[in-house]
């Protein structure tokens, strides 16, 4: 009479070759790292292009930079700074082809400061007052290489919810949301796309 061996959960067959795992490792291995090493490398190349131009916010142009021509088409690369010079979260987010591969490829700079919150309504209650506040963005973009103003524009922001029947009493105010990454990019689309 023949036994029979089950396999237990998780163990490995017999006939699977130690090869055959070890290049099941080793893919699953760069995968892993195809996925993070973006985020832990990549960062570092975002920041030395983006800090390569830091100039341009104070109007200073950078020789290095590539020369803007809008007659040319586009992608004309771009990078989005804060008004103080600091690299922006959206850099990341940007259509890959817009995104410089490296400081001399650079044509724009995009500067995006949050303006003072607009008061729409201020809302009485028995305690205490709230005002609705709209958030506006406004956005300057620049030619890398000589640091010109080639446009600016305060883009909207959007409305705040009205005001409720009841708030908490420690509540002040009601903020509208930010302006999104897809209305700054449908603003800067016709410099960063030109083409006459």
């Amino acid at each position: 009479m023949k036994k029979e061996v089950k396999a237990t959960q998780g163990s490995t067959p017999q006939n699977t070759s130690p090869l055959l795992m070890l290049f099941i490792g080793v893919v699953c291995i760069g995968i892993c790292l195809s996925l993070i090493a973006p985020y832990l490398f990549g960062n570092r190349k975002y920041e030395r292009i983006v800090s390569a131009v830091a100039p341009v916010v104070g109007g200073e142009g950078v020789l290095a930079a590539a020369t803007y021509n809008s007659g040319t088409d586009g992608p004309h690369p771009i990078v989005i700074l804060w008004g103080d010079g600091s690299n922006h979260p959206w850099n990341w987010k940007l259509p890959r082809k817009w995104f410089p591969s490296s400081p001399r490829k650079i044509e724009l700079v995009a500067l995006l400061n949050h303006e003072q919150p607009v008061a729409l309504e201020t809302c009485y209650y028995l305690s205490t007052t709230v005002t609705r506040y709209r958030n506006d963005l406004s956005v300057i973009v620049r030619e890398a290489r000589t640091g010109h103003i080639l446009a600016n524009s305060t883009l909207r922001g959007y409305e705040p919810m009205n005001c409720p029947e009841s708030i908490p009493m420690d509540q002040t105010r009601i903020d509208g949301p930010q302006v999104e990454l897809e209305a700054v990019v449908e603003w800067l689309c016709p410099f960063v796309q030109a083409s006459d």
